[in-house]
Order: structure tokens, then C-alpha cells, then sequence
């Protein structure tokens, strides 16, 4: 290996951002840990662009690139990781494939980097992706990299931002275990939110719990919007005594000509106009006022940082929400995080920070160059990983300092892992879903609108009163959406809600409750048609009643619904909020709160021949997932291979993801398949019931189709 620095590369969509770790390698004497001896210089900025010169020669990058897109824009490609999924890009007349576009953008990166790297080859190249890149595309980015270093390793982004942020603030002896972080990064052409379980034992270990992506709003988003505002308010230079000064007719007509940019010469005014307003911006982040220089006028407009609030505002809302429907898939709220990271180029306007605070209650942190926050905790995890290889592991690093207090045995299991893991190019954290067959060892998620916000859970709605179930309870707490009558009280010193217990009703427990008492019938006043119409409402009314009671007294309430080849019964109240049929899973919500964390997930997974023929097969290959997945870290625990729930016989274990947070696993062998039924809530004692109430209903009723 060389002995060279480490470098890694965050590939943005428009920009290039790179960091040197100029700490020299091999085992720290000082007693440092790894994270500690992690030294990174910056390498500057550059744009991610490439351009095709019409003589064959190597192709150039970065804004060099730009500088020569306006003489033939079609050689000119500003955005190359956006074509990730295209096999060529066609610049000019020739064909370039995207790994050779990412391949010079990188070789520009380290030839600027040159210096730093005293002019060897790296010895380790960590470049950085999106987290939900498949592995067809970070094939793509291994490609562009080979070759550079000699050792390549991908990271995703977040994952990337979270060990930054362990990295910039470590916890001390006798800390408690991380709380969940969020990373929202606003870049130039979207914003990306991601929620990461952060892990006790490295900066570089944090689980991704839940991302969402949208590309409606960036940076370059905000640069346009700035840009019109400007232009709107052209006209109001005019002198107060002539506001139809020809004059500034003229001059605000050859703003407008340059933005329309119809020409070679209007296209390079355009862009350099853009790069005005983008200053000014940037300057607003700290001053109150800004001037931007326009085409074709002596004096520069001025641009208001209570100006640029108004315009941004509701965009910037839009991109909050995005993190507080994150939170909401992570099955965790505000209140329970460690804190909100800020990264990317949109990161530096204050607005954005001042929204996550107002909006979600919790302190937004932005670094001093926020850009650079994904290639500077890349460089922490290379260096973690080095570390690792060497032996280094058996040194716990600071933001690791509260696990001593667990136990030897799960400190030998994380240290063989984490000496265990490959070398080469590494995979993205797992999702929540490991590939079928087997149970759901992560909670469930579930894309929902982006329109309606997350914030807390609201408290659930009252019953809403109908002619077939009677009117509202005055006391909510103890009506679930699934029971039909109130539950009674449970015996002193029982819990009536624990896992895998049945949940307790008073009575028949498959009868409504009463029907709304009708008012006494007026006087008859004579027979007619009204008479007529009135008596045959009351024998529709009657049939109604006795089809219904018929239908209570047949089986528990509520939707039948599928699920690959199995079927259930949804429980009165909750309602489907999305799945995936190809994966045989149905999500369900209760119908009125589309976002928190109460959230139900009915997976089948298909058993091979000979499980499904023999029971006991089976339950041993769940029991060797669940270990499985216990020994890799994931927070399960309480697995019982037979247990009693929703009156059936089920295997069942608990998963806690996030503080506060619990979802109780149900496997249900319903040959052919396993079906796994997850019942996600928070740890109280009402969120408790009203969820296990309905869960197993769904646990209950479930069957073979047909």
C-alpha cells in the first residue's frame, strides 16, 4: 500500500468538494485514537462540469469547463452525476461514457490536490454517493475511481455527515447512548433528509433509519427565485416624478434581453448575472444588504435580507417538511434527537436553520463550510477503517466512551465485526428491509404525500359518530380502533398490553356496541304517504341491524385485505398507507394520523419446500435470523419461539430503533409462507394498547386466501 495521504471526494451534483488527511499513516504511539489523529486540509472547490473540445483532445472539467460551455453548449455537460443511469453522454459529436466524464472530474480533483498529496498517489480514495444509490450506479462511481489510489472505498453521504458529527463532538465518559441524528443537506439542485442510528463504537457506524429525497427545490432554485424577484422590481428605480422614465425603460429591458439569454453573448452575461445573485446571498447570510451588479446600468440593484426571507420562505418550508416526514418514516420525533445537521451550499443561509428551530423545536448545527462536511467525515472513516485492519479497533474512540459499561460479550461480537468487514469498495449501510424470505428485522416505512407535515403525533381522534356503531365514548383512552366494546380493566398487578398477551374486552368481544337509542315515535297523525315512506325506512332499518349483528357476531370487524397469497381482516380505523406488492408487504395507518409512528407492516415470505412441510424447520431458520441479525447489531431482543397472541399460536421478539419507540414483531407460520407482522408504536401506555389492539385483530384473522 502506499504510503501516501488519504483523500476523500464528495461528488455533488454541481460542485466538488475534497478534503486531504495529511496525518501520516501506521499505528499513533501517543495514545490518540484514530479519530483523533484525522487531519484535514480542504482542497478548493471546483464545479463537477465537463466540456468536449471540438479537436479531440482530453476533456476538461470544473469551471474551466463552464468557461467554454457558451461557445458550443452542446459539448457541455454541468451536472454529470444527474446522468448516473444513461450508459453515454452524447457532448458534441462524440460519446462519453459517465465514468470516464466522473474520471476526469476526479483526476482535476487530484491534481489540485497535487500539493497536499506531495505529489504521490493516495494511499486510500473514499468517494461519496447518495444514500439511496443502487448498486448499478455505485458500480459507476467504483469505475470512475479505479485506478486512482490504492484503496478505493464508497461511502454514503450521511453516513459520511453523521461520523463528521461524531467526530466534531465526542462524548465523554459516562455518556449515554446516541440518539438518533438527522442530516439534511440542501444542495444545488434538491434536498436530501436522512435520519442515522449513530453507533456506539465508531464515528463511521452509524444505520441510515430512514432518508427522503426531493429535487423540486435547491440552491440553484434559490438563485432563480432571487434573480425574478430582481427583475420584478426593475421598475421601481424609476424617479418618483416619472415613473415611465425611458431610460430605465431601456435599461430594464436589457436586464430582461440578458436573462432571456438568446444570444452566445446574453448566455455569459446570464451566467455571470447568476453568479452575482448567488454572492449576494451569500453575502446576506451576514450583512443586511447586498448590491448586484446588472447588465447594462451604471448603478447595481440592492438586495434586502428581509427581501430574500420573503422570497425563500415557503420553498424553505418545503424543504423542513421534507425532514419532518424523515422523522416520521424513522418512527421517531424531534424531541428524541441528538441534533440536526445542516450540510451542503443551502446550509449557509441562516433562514434555513431558523425554520428547523422554529418549526421542529430543535437546534440546527452548520459548520463553518458546510460543503465540506461529507468529504471531512469520510476522511474519519477511512481512518477508522485503517485503524480497524491494523488492530486499532481494540481502542475505543471517544464518541464510544458509553459503552463500557455493556457487556464483554457484545464488545467482542462489535469488535469481530468491525475487523471482519471487507477492504474493498463498501456497501451502503443496510435499508430497513433485509431481502425476503424471513421475518422484518427493521421497522417498516412507508412513503406517504410530502403535503401533510409530521411535527409530534397528535392525539387520536375522537370516534366519529355513524348510525351502525353509536355515538363517540366520552372517554377515549380505552376504545381502540379494533376493539368494538371497551376493554376492561386489567386485574391488579397484570398488564393486559404486554406483547404477546390478548388484549382484554368486556363481553362478547365479537358483538357492536349498542345502536344509538331512537326517540320515541310521535303520535300517529293519520296514514298517507309519509306513513308509507316512514315504515319502509324502519324494515330497511331493522334488516340493516340483523345483516349487521349477523356480521359482528361472525368474526371481528373491518377491511378484508391481501397480502401476497395470504389475507386478513384490517381493523375498524386503519387504513392502507402504502407497501409493496412485488414484496408482499401491506403498511397500514391509523385513518386519522397519516404521520407518526403508530404504523402496521404485514409481510408474507415464501417458505422453501421443505419448511413449509415441516413446521419445526421452519422456526429453526426464523431462529437463525434473528440471531443472526442480533449478532450484526440490530437492536432486537426478547425472541420467543412460541408464544400466544391474537388467540393463535405465533413466534415473536421486539425491536427498539429509536428512544421511545418500540415495534412488536408477530410471525405467523401460515404454510406456505411465514408471515411477519410488525406493530410499531411509541412506549406509552396508551399508544400501547390502541396499536397491539389492532395488531392482533390483523395476527388473528390472518389465513390463506381462498
Amino acid at each position: 500500500m502506499s504510503d501516501g495521504p488519504a483523500i476523500a471526494v464528495d461528488l455533488g451534483v454541481t460542485t466538488v468538494a475534497a478534503a486531504v488527511d495529511v496525518a501520516p499513516a501506521g499505528d499513533l504511539a501517543d495514545g490518540r485514537t484514530p479519530t483523533e489523529s484525522v487531519e484535514p486540509v480542504d482542497v478548493p472547490l471546483d464545479l463537477a462540469a465537463v466540456f468536449v473540445p471540438a479537436d479531440g483532445s482530453a476533456l476538461v472539467t470544473g469551471a474551466a469547463a463552464r468557461r467554454r460551455a457558451p461557445a458550443d453548449p452542446s459539448r457541455y455537460e454541468p451536472t454529470p452525476r444527474l446522468r448516473v443511469d444513461e450508459a453515454d453522454l452524447l457532448l458534441g459529436t462524440r460519446a462519453v461514457g459517465v465514468a470516464e466524464a466522473w474520471g476526469a472530474v476526479l483526476a482535476g480533483v487530484l491534481a489540485r490536490a497535487g500539493p497536499l498529496l506531495r505529489g504521490g498517489r493516495p494511499r486510500h480514495l473514499v468517494l461519496t454517493h447518495p444514500a439511496g444509490w443502487d448498486a448499478g450506479r455505485r458500480e459507476v462511481l467504483r469505475r470512475a475511481g479505479s485506478g486512482l489510489a490504492a484503496e478505493l472505498t464508497l461511502l454514503a453521504e450521511p453516513v459520511a455527515a453523521a461520523a463528521h458529527a461524531a467526530w466534531m463532538r465526542p462524548r465523554g465518559a459516562g455518556g449515554t447512548r446516541p440518539a438518533p441524528l438527522a442530516v439534511l443537506d440542501l444542495g444545488a439542485r434538491g434536498a436530501a433528509a436522512t435520519v442515522l442510528a449513530p453507533s456506539a463504537q465508531r464515528c463511521g457506524g452509524a444505520r441510515v433509519l430512514a432518508r427522503r429525497a426531493d429535487d423540486r427545490f435547491g440552491g440553484d432554485d434559490a438563485d432563480e427565485l432571487l434573480l425574478g424577484h430582481l427583475l420584478s422590481t426593475l421598475d421601481e428605480d424609476a424617479p418618483a416624478g416619472d415613473p415611465a422614465d425611458p431610460e430605465v425603460r431601456r435599461e430594464a429591458d436589457r436586464v430582461r434581453e440578458v436573462v432571456a439569454a438568446t444570444t452566445l453573448a446574453d448566455r455569459r452575461h446570464r451566467q455571470v448575472l447568476l453568479d452575482d445573485v448567488r454572492a449576494a446571498k451569500e453575502t446576506l447570510s451576514d450583512a443586511e444588504q447586498a448590491a448586484v451588479p446588472l447588465p447594462g446600468r451604471t448603478t447595481a440593484a440592492w438586495l434586502s435580507r428581509g427581501e430574500l426571507t420573503d422570497v425563500l420562505r415557503p420553498a424553505l418550508r418545503g424543504v423542513v417538511d421534507l425532514l419532518a416526514e424523515t422523522l416520521a418514516d424513522a418512527g421517531t420525533g424531534p424531541e428524541h434527537l441528538d441534533g440536526v445537521w445542516l450540510t451542503g451550499g443551502g446550509a449557509r443561509m441562516p433562514l434555513l436553520a431558523g425554520l428547523v428551530h422554529r418549526e421542529l423545536g430543535v437546534p440546527a448545527t452548520v459548520a463553518p463550510e458546510p460543503r465540506l462536511v461529507v468529504a471531512r467525515g469520510a476522511l474519519v472513516v477511512a481512518r477508522e477503517d485503517e485503524a480497524s485492519r491494523r488492530g486499532g479497533a481494540a481502542r475505543a474512540p471517544r464518541v464510544a466512551s458509553w459503552a463500557a459499561t455493556a457487556t464483554a460479550t457484545a464488545t467482542a461480537r462489535a469488535t469481530a465485526t468491525a475487523t471482519a468487514a471487507p477492504s474493498a469498495v463498501r456497501d451502503p449501510a443496510p435499508g430497513w428491509l433485509p431481502p425476503h424470505p424471513g421475518p422484518l428485522l427493521d421497522p417498516p416505512t412507508v412513503e406517504l404525500p410530502p403535503a401533510e407535515r409530521a411535527a409530534p403525533r397528535p392525539p387520536a381522534p375522537d370516534p366519529e359518530p355513524t348510525d351502525d356503531l353509536g355515538p363517540p365514548h366520552d372517554d377515549t383512552a380505552w376504545v381502540t380502533p379494533t376493539s368494538p366494546g371497551p376493554a376492561g380493566p386489567a386485574p391488579r398487578g397484570e398488564d393486559a398490553t404486554a406483547p404477546g398477551a390478548p388484549v382484554r374486552v368486556a363481553g362478547d368481544p365479537h358483538r357492536l356496541p349498542a345502536r344509538r337509542p331512537r326517540p320515541p315515535a310521535s303520535p300517529r297523525r293519520g296514514v298517507g304517504v309519509g306513513a308509507v315512506v316512514a315504515a319502509v325506512l324502519v324494515v330497511l332499518a331493522l334488516v340493516t341491524g340483523v345483516v349487521l349483528g349477523v356480521r359482528a357476531l361472525g368474526g371481528p370487524t373491518g377491511t378484508p385485505t391481501g397480502v401476497g397469497g395470504q389475507v386478513f381482516v384490517a381493523p375498524v380505523g386503519w387504513v392502507a398507507a402504502g407497501g409493496d406488492a412485488t414484496a408482499r408487504r401491506v403498511l397500514l395507518r391509523p385513518a386519522g394520523a397519516p404521520r407518526g409512528t403508530d404504523l402496521l407492516a404485514v409481510q408474507e415470505n415464501p417458505l422453501d419446500a421443505a419448511a413449509a412441510e415441516d413446521p419445526e424447520r421452519a422456526r429453526a431458520q426464523l431462529a437463525a435470523r434473528y440471531e443472526a441479525a442480533r449478532a450484526a447489531g440490530d437492536p432486537v431482543s426478547g425472541y420467543e419461539p412460541v408464544a400466544r397472541f391474537g388467540e393463535r399460536q405465533v413466534a415473536r421478539y421486539r425491536q427498539d430503533p429509536a428512544p421511545g419507540v418500540r415495534v412488536d414483531w408477530f410471525v405467523v407460520l401460515s404454510p406456505p409462507s411465514m408471515v411477519s407482522v410488525g406493530c410499531r408504536h411509541a412506549t406509552d401506555d396508551a399508544d400501547t394498547r390502541r396499536v397491539l389492539a389492532a395488531c392482533a385483530q390483523v395476527v388473528g384473522t390472518l389465513e390463506p386466501a381462498g
